[in-house]
């Protein structure tokens, strides 16, 4: 496993299996439009992430958002959205197992930074 630590600018960042930004892939591409046009607000309407990550490419599978390969047992396994408050040192983190079209996504667990000093 190799490990990289990136400093990130304030905004949206897209992360996926493949790396970081939306160069990596047509998927990473679609996802970091679509989040450039999604009102995120404090992240309580699951709606806006659910038309992000749940797009599906009937054309060409692998090119949408949400996958489903049940022949070759690949698809979407996870989504997991993070807001990061500067500000307040506070995380929220939104996990959902399964593809991101189905169910809804946890209740959002609150983590808060402190520091060591």
């Amino acid at each position: 496993i190799q490990m990289e630590y990136i400093s990130l600018e304030s905004g949206n960042h897209l992360i996926t299996e493949m790396g970081i930004g939306p160069e990596h892939s047509h998927r990473a591409r679609l996802a970091t439009s679509l989040l450039a046009k999604t009102a995120i607000g404090d992240l309580t309407d699951q709606e806006p992430f659910r038309s992000v990550f749940a797009q599906h490419d009937a054309q060409e599978p692998l090119n949408g958002t949400c996958i489903h390969r049940a022949t070759r047992n690949y698809g979407t396994r996870s989504t997991t959205l993070v807001k990061l408050d500067r500000e307040k040192s506070q995380w929220q983190v939104w996990h959902k197992e399964g593809a991101a079209c189905v169910g809804t996504f946890a209740a959002p667990v609150h983590v808060c930074i402190t520091s060591a000093t």
